[in-house]
């Protein structure tokens, strides 16, 4: 793990001695690592729940309340049970190193110590303890693709089944009319698992394999006239009106085909929760070296309860539309994924009732 890597990793230091507290500081600031620091039980408690650090350096030998105790008390709290303790003392009795690990420690380092043995085994335990998340992550992912193969499209497709049973079962009794009717329903469907199952697939992809990032100069207009384009169909069926604000000469450095499918997701999402006849419009401006495109829709809004994980990476969201449009919550982790791959930051404003607009940034051309 490169140092780069390694301040990613905060690793939180409880000692009562703030001397012993430097100089472990010192040593860890030098190989990269973020540091956090406790001077007392009560207070790593509070610490490890609030930042939730990589790894925890916890003497036993406290006031108030030991080493022993606080562990204890972290391996006894969902938010806190994983993490990594590593228990750094002069307690050196095998009853006391037993104790350690009987109350949760991964490790047990004795005082004094030799640099290079503290390293090796903070580096072990950090690698693990990465390895271990990644994984939770990856099968979390897994978990959320089942769910979608499984409901999002098992559910509509056995659906699609009937009806067409029902059509060829029935086709000399029923109108013209209600066929067509029945037809359009199929297609709004069809259309809803079609775009899916393609952010099932690229997201798949790009977790898995990563996508291949290909950055170039271009105009962002050409690619937003583009999606208007392929979505215009979907636009019409609620007589949307979709309205492209964008300066034709507004050029990006970034990758068209990831900066494609982020407007496309967007500017779909935007269809999907406003109502008939209302509009959507997409605006850029420049700042500050950046150029920060904006959707905007006058649908149903966020709700509150929901906006602080929206953009979560593990959390999945999904919504019916205004006309119970499906979606599998890929989207929007398609969309932060890439704008971050380019370089740029994806946020958002959204009241409940008066609409969202979502806005992305890219670096502008480069000269």
């Amino acid at each position: 793990m490169s140092m780069d890597e390694n301040g990613g990793n905060i690793i939180l230091i409880v000692d009562d001695n703030q001397k012993n507290i430097q100089v472990l500081g010192n040593i860890l600031r030098e190989e990269g690592y973020r540091i956090a620091v406790a001077f007392n039980g009560y207070k790593a408690i509070e610490i490890a729940e609030n930042i939730h650090p990589t790894l925890i350096l916890l003497d036993v030998m406290m006031p108030e309340i030991d080493g022993f105790q606080v562990c204890e008390n972290l391996k006894s709290k969902p938010a806190t049970r994983s993490i990594p303790v590593i228990f750094l003392t002069a307690k050196v009795e095998d009853e006391d190193i037993l104790k350690g690990f009987h109350k949760g420690g991964v490790d047990y380092i004795t005082k004094p110590f030799k640099k290079e043995e503290l390293l090796a085994r903070v580096r072990t335990h950090i690698t693990l303890e990465v390895t271990k998340r990644q994984l939770q992550t990856a099968n979390a992912q897994k978990d959320r693709i089942f769910t979608i193969v499984s409901h999002d499209l098992k559910s509509p497709l056995a659906s699609f089944k009937m009806l067409l049973k029902f059509m060829l079962d029935s086709s000399r009794e029923i109108s013209r009319e209600k066929i067509m009717e029945s037809l359009t329903e199929f297609k709004k469907d069809i259309d809803s698992i079609y775009n899916m199952l393609e952010n099932l697939l690229t997201w798949s992809k790009n977790e898995m394999e990563g996508t291949s990032y290909n950055p170039s100069n271009f105009e962002i207009n050409s690619e937003i006239k583009n999606v208007i384009e392929f979505l215009n169909v979907s636009a019409k069926k609620k007589n949307i009106k979709v309205v492209n604000k964008v300066s034709e000469d507004l050029e990006v450095y970034a990758d068209a085909n990831m900066t494609s499918i982020i407007i496309r997701n967007l500017v779909n999402n935007a269809l999907k929760f406003s109502h008939h006849e209302d509009s959507v419009e997409i605006d850029a401006t420049r700042d500050d070296g950046k150029v920060v495109v904006s959707v905007r829709d006058h649908g149903t809004g966020i709700p509150d309860e929901r906006k602080p994980n929206l953009l979560n990476d593990i959390v999945f969201y999904t919504s019916r539309g205004t006309e119970n449009e499906k979606g599998s919550g890929l989207g929007l982790k398609l969309c932060k994924s890439f704008v971050e791959r380019n370089n740029g930051k994806l946020w958002f404003d959204s009241r409940q009732g008066e609409g969202s607009t979502f806005y992305f940034s890219l670096p502008q051309r480069e000269k």
